[in-house]
Formats: C-alpha cells, sequence, structure tokens
C-alpha cells in the first residue's frame, strides 16, 4: 500500500487509561492505551491493553480503571468493565505474559452500539501468525495508535482530563526473546520517548476493495521494542466465551 495510510488508522478504537489510586483519588494519573475489540460472531465487548498499566509488580491493581466512553469533554461517563482477564506465560509460570483483557460490562444499547463502532475486528490465530510472516519476510510496515506524553493533559484544577491520539509506523525485527514476543524499530517518531505507547494496538492494514481497508490488530505494545502477538488476547477471549457457555 503506497498510499499515504493515515485515513485508514482507526484512531477511534483506542482510549487512554486514567488511574485513581485509594491513597491519592484527587489525582489521577493517565497510565498507557488500550483498544476496544470484538470476536465474531459474538457481541461482547473487550478492552485490551498491557498487563502493567493497570497492575502492580506485586499482581495488585494500581488503583480503580477509569476509561471515558466518549471523547466528548461535556460527558463523563465511564466504561463499565465486569470482570479482568489475564494469563501466565506457557513456557515460564513465574512470567506473567504483559497483557490484561478487561470484559465491557451492561451498556445502554446506543452506548454498546457507539463501542462496537470503535471496536477492531480480531481475526484468528492462524490469520495472525500467517500475516506476521508475510510482513516479516516483505518488509511491510506495521503501524500503532495510542497516548503517548505529549498528547495528554489532565488539569486538576477544572477536574478535566485531555486526550488525542497519536500515531507512528515501523519495522517488525524478528521475534523476541520470549513465546509471543516481537521485536520492532519506531520509523517517524519525532516527539520524544514512547511512553504512553505500551497497550496501544499494533495494526496491519488489509485492502478489501478500492479504497476500501480493514485495520487488522496483530499485536500489543508492550515496551518501547517490543510486541506481543495479539493471539494471547484473542487465546483469553475466546476461553471466556467458551467459559460462559457463550459459545
Amino acid at each position: 500500500m503506497n498510499t499515504n495510510t493515515s485515513k485508514y488508522i482507526p484512531y477511534n478504537c483506542v482510549s487512554g487509561i486514567l488511574i485513581k489510586s485509594e491513597n491519592h483519588p484527587e489525582y489521577p494519573f493517565f497510565s498507557g492505551t488500550g483498544f476496544y475489540v470484538f470476536f465474531p460472531p459474538y457481541s461482547e465487548i473487550f478492552f485490551v491493553t498491557a498487563r502493567h498499566c493497570i497492575y502492580n509488580t506485586e499482581d495488585e491493581l494500581l488503583g480503580k480503571i477509569i476509561v471515558p466512553l466518549k471523547r466528548d469533554e461535556a460527558h463523563r461517563d465511564v466504561v463499565p468493565f465486569k470482570e479482568i482477564l489475564t494469563s501466565k506465560c506457557i513456557d515460564d509460570h513465574e512470567n506473567f505474559e504483559d497483557i490484561a483483557v478487561l470484559v465491557v460490562g451492561e451498556l445502554p444499547k446506543e452506548d454498546k452500539g457507539i463501542l462496537m463502532a470503535r471496536s477492531l475486528h480480531l481475526l484468528h490465530q492462524e490469520d495472525i501468525d500467517k500475516i506476521i510472516d508475510i510482513i516479516m519476510k516483505e518488509n511491510e510496515n506495521i503501524r500503532t495508535v495510542g497516548f503517548p506524553g505529549v498528547s495528554k493533559e489532565i488539569d486538576y484544577e477544572n477536574n478535566e482530563a485531555k486526550m488525542s491520539p497519536r500515531g507512528f509506523h515501523g519495522k517488525i525485527n524478528g521475534k523476541g526473546a520470549l513465546k509471543n514476543w516481537y521485536k520492532f524499530t519506531c520509523n517517524n517518531w519525532k516527539d520524544g520517548d514512547l511512553a504512553g505507547f505500551s497497550g496501544s494496538p499494533v495494526l496491519e492494514l488489509i485492502p478489501l476493495a478500492q479504497d476500501i481497508v480493514m485495520p487488522v490488530p496483530i499485536g500489543i505494545i508492550v515496551t518501547t521494542s517490543n510486541f506481543i502477538s495479539i493471539n494471547v488476547a484473542t487465546n483469553l477471549i475466546a476461553t471466556y466465551i467458551k467459559a460462559k457457555g457463550l459459545a
């Protein structure tokens, strides 16, 4: 895809994460990025992020997770979450996969429709493996969108949080040191470090027809030079769907 791809980037799929700690609830703070997904044909909506964005090293939640339902500053409703799914690394039970999937709770029909329209379509695991292999073989670009530090601020005096999504593209540099990890290089980010992009989706843009492109999540950024395959999140979601009798 040689044309400018910015118009195909799903900026609406992401949200910054605010944490309100019990010790200092008057000073909420930003903690990375998350993005909405769904797994057809099921109607559940999920919010995927990096585990370290919401948990500390003692496996405790950093605080109350606040994700705004809408970006309109006039609306302060937050997304309800009814469960958090996490996983340990299959090969090393002392090592946690740095992924968390939050299950969106009950919402009015209109609000659920808003989130569904923002959600990315999850593909089956074998399809993702093939896509990543092709990207590496052909040296294609990967893309991401999220909320780095330069694009968000909190006005404590007026109790307002302002966020604006930003993106960059890069290359996959091969597999990482752990199972399901991949190394990447950022090619065009010029505004400081990548702090805040943790939990952002790694995207492949798949042409469906002339000027019609489907953005597909293939991974989740977890460090400034690594992402984890989206299959880790998809496995958690598939297990949840089966356990709840939704399949």
